[in-house]
């Protein structure tokens, strides 16, 4: 399981791998003994992390979550979704936290599947080119 180490503001400072045994909740087994692993615990991962690191902000990289988890990243603990650097010279594109996915301000042409686009950005446009 992979857990990302927090900044205050949720920028993405590292990713840690751990072994799933260090995620799971311990089940008591019948001699008394809490030697049984259960399920996944996001909370008993993130205690580990902060264990072995002294760092105090981590989160897991589950399925459930949206977006792609990356080193300058970050997390939006508001929408639950891990957001990825914005693409260098987009700057009139739009984070979407539905899709987890940075937008241009004009839709896809949608006309042609088979042409190929880029994003003009002066123009603010989607340019055919082949």
């Amino acid at each position: 399981m992979k857990f990302c180490k927090l900044e205050n503001d949720g920028k993405i400072l590292n990713i840690t791998e751990v072994l799933d045994s260090d995620t799971q909740v311990r089940n008591a087994s019948s001699d008394g003994s809490y030697d049984t692993p259960g399920d996944f615990d996001e909370t008993v991962g993130i205690k580990f992390c902060e264990k072995i690191t002294g760092w105090p902000s981590w989160v897991a990289i589950t399925p459930e979550r949206k977006g792609r988890a990356m080193i300058g990243g970050k997390y939006d603990k508001e929408h639950d979704v891990f957001v990825y650097k914005k693409p260098i010279g987009f700057t009139s594109w739009t984070f979407n936290y539905s899709t987890a996915k940075w937008e241009a301000p004009v839709a896809f042409p949608s006309e042609d599947l088979n042409a190929k686009y880029n994003w003009n950005e002066s123009n603010q446009t989607w340019e055919a080119w082949s």
